[in-house]
């Protein structure tokens, strides 16, 4: 309780600074919906097109997507901010000011800064999803709610997780900003995962299951809720439930990276 305490002063006090300038966060904010809804235009005009991919109608592939943006969105607020600028921070010599706090680095680094704009990217994923869920008519039950907010939990520490395990690149390549948004930004190669990962080669198969496991924060998750028969050694069903367990391992290794990079690292400074 005390760390959430901490935690929500440190949000509270950072909040506080940028809504001086109310109307810069309200544009901002805007300006992510208006990016993220553009995908979602794209979505639309593909099904106007076809009427299915690899078996996956549209609303499928709406709920695949929107459960990818809504768990992305969740792990940005925390993770998203402090790994972009980690290679910056090391450069500069600024990260040496998460060296002597009386706090361990790696909770300084994510307490210090909450990424506001990903609330638009919630909200319309959010919306995205309750809209996908009301032409489905899946069938529920209390033990499939639960499991559903366990890989939104999930999926979202994935996210969070391969974030820190790719910013910790910084400490060996210093400018490590065109890594990360090549692979985690909301244009980069995470975004396969936005389609059926069994439409793509075997290779691709292997690299979103077990190199950057992005598939577990949805695709394999989507296949048990939406029923989907996909074959297949890779696609196998054992999968479906594979989110937790992923991300635990995820994040034990994100932090003994951490770890092992600090080791790594020399200041700056003189």
């Amino acid at each position: 309780m005390s760390e959430l305490k901490l935690y929500l002063l440190f949000i509270k006090i950072y909040m506080k600074s940028k809504l001086e300038y109310k109307f810069a966060v309200a544009v901002e904010i805007i300006a992510n919906i208006i990016n993220i809804g553009g995908f979602y235009v794209f979505l639309t005009v593909i099904f106007s097109q076809v009427t299915n991919v690899k078996g996956w109608g549209y609303y499928d592939i709406l709920f695949l997507v929107s459960l990818n943006w809504l768990c992305n969105a969740i792990s940005g607020f925390f993770f998203w901010a402090p790994s972009v600028r980690l290679g910056e921070m090391i450069r500069t010599g600024t990260f040496d000011t998460l060296l002597v706090r009386p706090i361990h680095p790696l909770k300084f680094f994510i307490y210090r800064q909450f990424q506001y704009t990903f609330i638009g990217r919630l909200l319309i994923a959010v919306f995205f999803l309750g809209y996908s869920l009301a032409h489905l008519n899946l069938e529920w039950n209390v033990l499939k709610i639960l499991f559903f907010i366990l890989v939104i939990i999930s999926g979202a520490l994935i996210h969070g997780a391969l974030l820190i395990i790719i910013s910790t690149t910084g400490f060996w390549v210093i400018n490590n900003e065109d890594i990360v948004n090549f692979i985690a930004s909301y244009d980069g190669i995470r975004t396969l995962i936005d389609f059926p990962l069994a439409a793509f080669t075997p290779f691709i198969q292997v690299v979103f299951t077990y190199v950057l496991p992005f598939a577990f924060v949805n695709y394999y998750p989507s296949v048990y809720f939406l029923n989907k028969q996909e074959g297949g050694f890779l696609l196998g069903p054992y999968l479906q439930f594979g989110s937790p367990v992923a991300a635990v391992l995820l994040c034990g290794m994100a932090i003994l990276l951490w770890n092992f990079g600090l080791t790594k690292y020399n200041s700056a400074g003189a």
